[in-house]
């Protein structure tokens, strides 16, 4: 049977403020329409409250940008997996190339809160990516399947479990710059192969818009995509939903 596609909506912090992100969700509401298709809007930290009231009775989920990785009390500024999980968060994005730059993050540490996730009934999706440096030498595709292996825990009966994988090149991000059909089905095709995979959902993310989503689709066995900027205005979301909806293979 084939997987329901899905659009992870990931707002990093482009939205500021409460009236604007309960505008977006109203638009949301009002405009895109659902049938055969799977909606994760995750907002920053601070609107998640807010977003999960508004989207209490539609067919949205919400996602968090990160978690703790500890569970235990005393971690000052952090968010921990069973807080997200009691505000309705379904899926929590991990692994972000911007999170590992910026917090010098680890596969290990990533692994952790794929974990954690886990163990909370959270749905993780893991962040896998290479940088141009890497793109342009021949061991790039070992490199992103060392980090997906990396990335997750060594737990048993992982196979069974939900996961999201998310490719996403880091020269892509955010640069306009989308890699060709064939160079995401090379990586796809290479990271399905690895073992305790086979029911995870695969998706691409880096610079998807509204322009380029009818070219992305034409990638096969794509699951859907991750979108940043683009998913924060609602006439792009419309159209790449419907893409999603009408042309993925």
């Amino acid at each position: 049977m084939q997987k329901r596609k899905i659009l992870i909506a990931n707002w990093k912090t482009y939205i500021k403020n409460f009236s604007d992100v309960n505008k977006k969700i109203d638009e949301i509401k009002d405009q895109v329409f659902l049938k055969d298709l799977d909606i994760v809007i995750c907002p920053s930290y601070i609107h998640l409250q807010s977003v999960a009231n508004k989207l209490k009775d539609f067919e949205v989920s919400i996602g968090s940008q990160n978690l703790c990785s500890s569970e235990s009390n005393a971690n000052t500024g952090e968010v921990l997996a069973s807080m997200i999980t009691d505000i309705g968060c379904q899926y929590c994005i991990l692994g972000h190339s911007e999170v590992r730059e910026r917090d010098n993050e680890s596969s290990n540490i990533v692994a952790s809160k794929v974990q954690i996730a886990l163990k909370n009934s959270i749905i993780p999706i893991v962040c896998v990516g290479e940088t141009l440096e890497l793109r342009e030498k021949s061991d790039y595709i070992k490199f992103l399947i060392n980090q997906t292996i990396e990335s997750l825990p060594q737990v048993n009966g992982i196979e069974d479990k939900d996961i999201i994988i998310a490719y996403e090149p880091i020269w892509s991000i955010g640069t306009g710059k989308v890699p060709s059909i064939e160079q995401i089905e090379e990586v796809l095709s290479a990271l399905k192969s690895i073992p305790g995979l086979s029911s995870a959902k695969f998706v691409y993310g880096g610079s998807v818009n509204e322009k380029n989503i009818d070219e992305i689709c034409k990638v096969k066995s794509l699951d859907g995509v991750l979108v940043g900027g683009a998913s924060t205005d609602v006439a792009k979301l419309k159209i790449i939903s419907q893409a999603l909806q009408d042309n993925c293979i």
